[in-house]
């Protein structure tokens, strides 16, 4: 868009057009000073001009004339008119006639002009005296920035003009615009009324003025100058090279880059808190994307809402620094703006949001308490569907002592324990006894020396580092005549194999013979420290098998991690001076409790008494033979050091995903000590129906019931245990996985099995007349190589593939 070479009120640059007919009647006062006039004279006029506008500023041209310019709002309403005539005054020196707001010599180049009606468009009945019509000179025009100038030769007329090309001095930035460029090319002018509008420009050149009131204006195309003046307004300048101008308000600038691919455009938010709104394709904010940031960060360096400047890019204040502009790569300029916002106008297309999840069915909650079981395993079933959820609460109360326990004994039999045996041979009895009155428990007996090496213990008397004499038992008798039969050995030093004894109570678990459901003890009677991994060094790493060989004893570390896999917890009952030594090694397992023994046993019974009852026991839920992982989880896993109280297990029940078959299920669920519960778990079956016609059914991982119709059908019954019927017709079926049933009655025609298992399918022939028990199928049946032809003698059979008659029994069949 070329720039106007030079600009003053009057014939507008580049223009052939005298008088009224160019009057800019959006042009105020205001605008006649410092906003369109400071710098746009050229350096040699010479004349004595004044311009006194409504409110003005005063300030003095190059050429000696002073001009005034205040930001002056009266005339915003678009009603202000001064009057004012243009009269020749002789010498080439045309005056310009008194008016109104402007008195005083025309600038020194003496640019004449017809009479000017200063209103908005309408002729001005002004006192002064109307000048004669201006006559055009036949000069001509050349150059780009030509302008009318006053004819050299004398003329009749008042005023004479010949266009002259004008070379404008550098004034540093000769690209910007002022608003006189728009006024000389204008094809429509919209002032608004002062109050909110909604004001559209067209294709053509549009000069908006927006007034008061908070104000929606848009250019359209081509190149437009839009201003929205007070009030809060929405400016869009459309396509085309445009000055949009906010004035004042918080304002709201619109650019669009791709209607403005090759323009040059200027946005001015004016006073207030105005905000650039960048509207881009993601294309065009990945390319810009780094200078976009800077240009956010200049704007929020720079913001100031009392900040404005003049109409023109190009006036003073812009070169003074006050306002200083951005320009961007892209051709847009802007200035006094405090926000920027990025619209993006062709988003990524959103990921497609997954399908929701069904909504699962309501919870069941079984609520079971194993105090009320009286110590029998209490039965539950459950019915499992698709996307349902069941949970089995478990409630037990814990007491000193579990319901159900077990003790094995392992008693120290070295030599120094001469004196400690007969009495604990003595009061063994009454432990078992009043144990067994108030608890389920039951009672074992094994023994330990040191193993039979030098300087360890002595191989001609015996010695050894583990036995087992009596298996775990209720019977009192048997576990107390196996105490009795004990004698002490040697043992040749003072450390014995008390650590050993352990690895085989832990992996003897068999042989020893805890019960299913106790809660399992080993209590531990000694009087002397324990041998550990690295006394006998010069034999092997102990393997921590149950093979007693030359070997290492093994590393406490080790025995610890043994007896919590097995579930043991462990009691020593220890002389006084041994009391620290098992309290440690306790303390580094994290379980079990030591209790003190009399150095002669004198107080066994209540020793092992107390022990088991001080004994830190991690209360757990196990659960077995969870064949399908039907159970989603427990909670919570563990209460570790679980003393006297209530407690609850959660077991959460479903069916998991991506098994080929869903089966009916039994688990096996113990709270060790407190109960135990026998789950028995049934899949609901899904039906699957088919039509008259043939159809083709398939079942599901679910048990199905699937009725063929009266077509002939193909079936599939895929996983789980199936109930298919084929119908009427003649049906081909494959059962899939699973303990299917295939139900035949009479008119059901000729059907074909091809994957019967004669080890779980059965044949369902109770709506069939002609047989009644498995010698009449067999009878009837027909053998080929490949299949088993079942003949009920009406016309109607039934193919086992991949059987033979000798495969087939009773169990087969229902009648």
């Amino acid at each position: 868009m070329a720039r106007p070479t030079d600009i003053k009120p009057g014939p507008f640059p580049g223009s052939d057009i005298a008088g009224s007919d160019l009057i800019d009647e959006d042009i105020l006062p205001s605008d006649l000073g410092s906003d369109i006039l400071s710098d746009e004279f050229p350096p040699d006029s010479s004349g004595d001009a004044s311009y006194v506008g409504a409110g003005a500023a005063s300030g003095t041209t190059e050429g000696g004339g002073s001009y005034s310019d205040e930001d002056d709002e009266s005339g915003d309403d678009g009603t202000e008119s001064s009057g004012g005539d243009i009269s020749a005054g002789g010498d080439d020196s045309p005056t310009y006639a008194s008016a109104p707001g402007r008195s005083g010599d025309a600038p020194g180049r003496g640019r004449g002009r017809s009479e000017r009606d200063e209103g908005l468009g309408r002729d001005s009945s002004d006192s002064s005296p109307a000048a004669p019509p201006a006559a055009v000179s036949d000069g001509t025009e050349t150059g780009t920035g030509d302008e009318d100038v006053l004819a050299d030769s004398p003329t009749t007329d008042p005023v004479s003009f010949v266009d002259e090309v004008i070379e404008e001095p550098d004034r540093g930035k000769p690209d910007r615009p002022s608003p006189s460029d728009y006024t000389t090319r204008a094809d429509s002018r919209v002032t608004g009324k002062g109050q909110d509008e909604v004001i559209a420009g067209d294709d053509g050149v549009d000069i908006i003025s927006g007034k008061k009131g908070d104000d929606d204006v848009s250019g359209g195309g081509n190149d437009d100058w839009l201003r929205g003046g007070h009030g809060d307004d929405t400016l869009d300048g459309g396509a085309g090279e445009d000055v949009v101008d906010g004035e004042k308000g918080d304002d709201r600038l619109i650019y669009t880059m791709s209607e403005n691919t090759g323009n040059l455009d200027w946005y001015d938010g004016g006073k207030g808190s105005d905000t650039l709104v960048l509207r881009l394709t993601q294309e065009e904010y990945e390319t810009y994307q780094e200078e976009l940031a800077d240009l956010e960060a200049w704007i929020a360096e720079n913001a100031d809402v009392k900040n404005s400047s003049g109409h023109a890019f190009n006036d003073a204040s812009d070169r003074g620094g006050q306002h200083p502009v951005y320009e961007t790569s892209f051709g847009l300029n802007v200035r006094n703006l405090e926000h920027m916002e990025i619209e993006i106008l062709d988003p990524p297309e959103p990921e497609p949001e997954p399908e929701p999840e069904p909504e699962p069915e309501p919870v069941d909650v079984i609520e079971v308490d194993l105090g009320d079981s009286n110590g029998e395993t209490v039965p539950i079933s459950v019915t499992l569907s698709a996307d349902s959820t069941v949970t089995v609460s478990v409630d037990v109360t814990v007491t000193e002592l579990p319901d159900k326990f077990d003790v094995f004994m392992v008693q120290d039999l070295s030599g120094s324990f001469w004196d400690d045996l007969p009495n604990v041979q003595e009061q063994f009895p009454g432990i078992i006894e009043s144990l067994s009155a108030e608890y389920d428990a039951a009672f074992g007996v094994g023994s330990f020396v040191d193993k039979p090496v030098e300087p360890f213990g002595s191989e001609t008397y015996g010695d050894y580092v583990y036995q087992t004499h009596q298996a775990v038992t209720t019977d009192i008798d048997a576990s107390t005549q196996s105490l009795m039969d004990l004698f002490t050995n040697y043992g040749a030093d003072w450390h014995e194999a008390q650590l050993e004894a352990l690895v085989q109570v832990a992996l003897r678990g068999e042989e020893i013979g805890f019960r299913d459901g106790a809660q399992k003890f080993v209590v531990l009677a000694t009087d002397a420290p324990f041998h550990q991994a690295g006394d006998y060094a010069d034999a092997a790493p102990n393997d921590l098998d149950t093979d007693l060989e030359d070997e290492d004893y093994p590393d406490p570390a080790d025995v610890g991690a043994l007896l919590e896999a097995a579930g043991i917890v462990p009691v020593f009952a220890v002389t006084a001076d041994q009391i620290d030594t098992y309290q440690e090694l306790v303390d580094s397992w994290g379980f079990g409790t030591v209790t003190e023994l009399a150095s002669d046993s004198s107080n066994i019974t209540d020793a092992i008494t107390s022990g088991l009852k001080d004994a830190t026991v991690d209360l757990t839920l196990d659960i077995t033979d969870d064949d399908f992982g039907y159970v989603a989880g427990v909670t919570p896993s563990v209460y570790e050091d679980a003393g006297p109280g209530d407690y609850t297990f959660d077991i959460t029940l479903e069916l998991p995903e991506g098994l080929d078959s869903y089966e009916n299920d039994s688990l096996s669920v113990s709270i060790p000590g407190y109960g135990d519960i026998a789950l028995d778990i049934t899949i609901e079956s899904v039906d699957v129906e088919g039509s008259a016609s043939g159809d083709i059914l398939i079942g599901d991982a679910l048990p199905n019931d699937i009725y063929g119709g009266t077509g002939n059908d193909e079936i599939h019954g895929e996983g789980g245990d199936d109930v298919i019927e084929g119908g009427g017709g003649s049906d081909i079926i494959w059962g899939g996985e699973g303990s299917d049933t295939f139900v035949f009655s009479d008119g059901d025609g000729n059907d074909r099995i091809f994957d019967f298992n004669a080890d779980e399918d059965r044949v369902d022939l109770r709506n069939v007349a002609s047989v009644s028990n498995f010698s009449e199928v067999i009878a009837g049946a027909i053998e080929t190589d490949t299949r088993v032809i079942l003949d009920f003698g009406t016309g109607e059979t039934v193919s086992l593939y991949g059987v033979q008659t000798d495969d087939l029994t009773e169990d087969n069949f229902i009648f």
